[in-house]
């Protein structure tokens, strides 16, 4: 297991501390914030360095901030992006990232948006 801690924006005393079972990391997070550059490739290194690979969504917001330091990455070939939608897979690939549908073809959006969070969660271990 590793343990860390990442400081709180805003020069704040507090911070976020987490514990990582395992050697694969779901990142994922609100589909309406996101997060800046520099604490995503902060912890993406970090977890690097301690053996970790990468779980990454394929919607906006937070998502979409690990899927671009991911992709600007030296080790971007040790993440792999679930996508709900076929497009969205394509366009990460052409980035670099190895992504994949994960859920079947037809579903409505918020049905195959659900199923992929459903899918990556099934794969992880929450601590």
């Amino acid at each position: 297991m590793v343990e860390f801690s990442v400081a709180a924006a805003g020069g704040s005393r507090a911070e976020f501390r987490f514990s990582v079972a395992g050697h694969m990391v779901l990142v994922a997070g609100s589909r309406h914030l996101e997060v800046d550059g520099r604490t995503c490739r902060d912890l993406l290194e970090g977890l690097h360095l301690a053996g970790f690979h990468f779980f990454v969504g394929c919607a906006r917001g937070v998502d979409k901030s690990f899927r671009r330091a991911l992709a600007q990455s030296p080790f971007r070939e040790e993440g792999f992006v679930a996508c709900a939608f076929q497009s969205r897979a394509l366009r990460e690939r052409s980035r670099g990232l190895y992504a994949q549908l994960v859920v079947p073809e037809g579903l409505a959006p918020a049905a195959a948006l659900r199923r992929r969070t459903l899918w990556m969660v099934r794969r992880c271990s929450l601590v």
